[in-house]
């Protein structure tokens, strides 16, 4: 596709610069390799071919609507005419009269013209060139008198500027579909930027989602090694341990079900085949409230406020199209031009030089009578309200969601921060009633309530952790930060920030 040329990668991955909670190891996938991954499939996978085609129809369409309206213009006209004549006359006057007569009229024209994006005046370069050439018979009374031919070889070079100061004369609707077209090209390449920035959120969970799976697993392993642990001890009532083992293989059996298929799907999607046995490496990033400005980030960063913004300057457009039209016609005209004139007649032979120079205006007014563009400026004023409302609608819902997402994530890392205490408690508590078990103070179901608090309080822990992960990056995602294209180009380098 020849689409906007490739820029170079200013910025690293901003996730490789943080401090993680854990190392990378090399029998890992961590969360940058993840993403380096998912910016190939950004720019090679199948998901957004048909984006990238509608962005350079789009781009095809703005050149040739440029070309249209300020493309340099060239135009070439010729023509002969050949004409004859024969008259027959009876008359008693003694004078002269042409009896016959052939004219060979050639004539070309070639004219270069050029209209400006920043104005919309005209400049107009001309060339013209006549060569009449005429034969004459003369008669006197009936009788033949004399023959004699006239030339002429005039040519013309004019140069022309003409500005229109009310009305818009020169191609206006030409230069509106440009600046149309300019906005739709931005709102195509917003759509499939969002795309893109919809599937990094939706890869990135789901990342984090096998991480869960995989922390999952372990606990869940860990807890049936303990189990089986206390069953071969031999207490006296191994039901309710045997009970408990099934409970929570089965669970461990539903867990390697739903990490596998997410695996699989995860490493199909995004040509990554080891991850179908390679473990993932999770990292774990506390947000630090670095929205506090909300407006200016919603207004730099949010497309789908950008987009509705769209809708409101080719309305704006629109309307200082119809409200032009309605204007008187008034132009300014500046003009020049060179004659050079060689002729003759029937008894002289000259030579002209002619320069010419013109300083003109134009007005046209209409007196009466409907004009169209009334009606479709009223429409658009209408509909540039209603995008107004939409935009400022979409505004306070945004900054509501957004609002709510964040007073979501205080509250869950102020939990976050009791877990650690928790876990360590429950331990303890699951130690101590071994213990207690093992000196006959309790009993076999007691130490089982203590491996399953122990189990849901880990578990919990788990969810905690992998929600508030998730729900920073859906904060980010309704702020547009997940990705950063430099040229915003479907063939320009993109980055990835989860942070």
């Amino acid at each position: 596709m020849n689409l906007a040329p490739r820029r170079a990668l200013l910025v690293c991955i901003a996730l490789i610069q943080t401090v993680y909670s854990s190392e990378c190891t090399a029998d890992s996938i961590s969360e940058p390799q993840f993403i380096e991954h998912l910016m190939i499939a950004l720019k090679e996978g199948w998901d957004f071919e048909t984006d990238r085609i509608d962005v350079e129809i789009k781009e095809v369409e703005l050149r040739h609507s440029k070309q249209r309206y300020s493309g340099f213009k060239l135009d070439l006209k010729s023509s002969i005419d050949v004409v004859s004549f024969d008259r027959v006359r009876r008359t008693t006057s003694n004078t002269l009269y042409t009896k016959e007569a052939d004219s060979l009229e050639r004539a070309f024209s070639i004219e270069a013209s050029k209209q400006f994006l920043s104005n919309p005046s005209r400049l107009i370069l001309s060339f013209d060139k006549q060569l009449p050439k005429n034969d004459y018979k003369r008669y006197r009374q009936s009788s033949y008198n004399d023959t004699y031919e006239t030339y002429s070889n005039e040519s013309q070079i004019t140069i022309k500027w003409l500005f229109p100061i009310l009305k818009h004369s020169n191609s206006p609707g030409d230069l509106r579909a440009y600046r149309r077209d300019q906005l739709d090209l931005q709102d195509t390449l917003l759509s499939f930027l969002e795309n893109q920035e919809d599937f990094i959120s939706e890869q990135l969970k789901n990342f984090f989602e096998l991480g869960r799976y995989q922390a999952y697993a372990k606990v869940y392993d860990a807890q049936v090694v303990g189990l089986e642990k206390l069953l071969k001890g031999r207490p006296s009532n191994p039901v309710p341990i045997e009970r408990s083992l099934i409970e929570i293989q089965k669970d461990f059996a539903t867990i390697r079900k739903n990490q596998k298929s997410l695996r699989e799907d995860l490493s199909i999607r995004l040509n990554i085949p080891e991850l179908t046995k390679t473990p993932v490496q999770l990292s774990f990033i506390m947000w630090d409230d670095s929205t506090k400005d909300l407006h200016q980030q919603l207004m730099r960063n949010n497309r789908s406020l950008k987009k509705i913004q769209i809708d409101k300057d080719l309305k704006r457009i629109d309307i200082d199209y119809y409200k032009n039209q309605t204007l008187p016609e008034l132009n300014f005209i500046v003009s020049a031009s060179h004659d050079l004139n060689t002729s003759t007649t029937l008894s002289t032979r000259y030579h002209d030089t002619l320069n010419e120079y013109g300083l003109s205006f134009e007005f046209e007014l209409p007196i009466a009578g409907y004009r169209s563009h009334k009606k479709s400026l009223e429409i658009s004023k209408l509909q540039l309200a209603k995008y107004t409302h939409n935009y400022q609608r979409k505004k306070k819902d945004l900054t509501a969601e957004i609002m709510a997402l964040q007073q979501s994530l205080k509250e869950a890392r102020t939990i976050l921060n009791t877990y650690p205490n928790l876990i360590n408690t429950s331990e303890k508590n699951r130690t101590q009633s071994l213990k207690n078990h093992q000196l006959g103070k309790h009993s076999i179901d007691e130490v089982i309530d203590a491996y399953t608090d122990e189990l849901r309080v880990k578990l919990d822990s788990i969810d905690a952790k992998i929600d508030y992960q998730k729900d920073l990056i859906d904060l980010k995602n309704l702020l547009d930060c997940l990705l950063v294209s430099e040229t915003h180009s479907p063939k320009t380098d993109t980055i990835i920030s989860r942070l």
